[in-house]
């Protein structure tokens, strides 16, 4: 997995992000193999008192031809993650909800 570093100084409170990208896949003492075209991205923020207010997640795997991207937002305020699947209808899940990427067989799968 390569995960590219936060740009800026760390800190307490404010925005922070995270990019990442599954490289390779190894099951066992198999040989490692090629991952599957992925890209993971989750930003949030941070309250002055340190308290979580709001979580982005994007997650995005498939090819060319059958691409999938998942977006999931959380409002600490409502209390509420919205995940948007493609074309699918908006799903709203209480608390926070995180994708998850998953893999078998060489492939790559999105769920929550």
């Amino acid at each position: 997995m390569r995960v590219l570093p936060h740009c800026g100084h760390e800190r307490r409170n404010g925005s922070h992000r995270l990019e990442a990208r599954v490289m390779t896949l190894q099951y066992g003492s198999g040989t490692a193999g090629r991952a599957p075209r992925n890209e993971i991205v989750v930003t949030w923020l941070v309250d002055r008192h340190g308290r979580l207010t709001h979580v982005s997640q994007s997650m995005s795997t498939g090819t060319a031809a059958r691409p999938r991207t998942v977006v999931a937002e959380f409002d600490s305020k409502r209390g509420v993650t919205t995940i948007h699947d493609g074309n699918r209808k908006p799903i709203a899940r209480a608390g926070l909800v995180l994708l998850r990427l998953t893999s078998a067989r060489g492939s790559l799968a999105i769920q929550y």
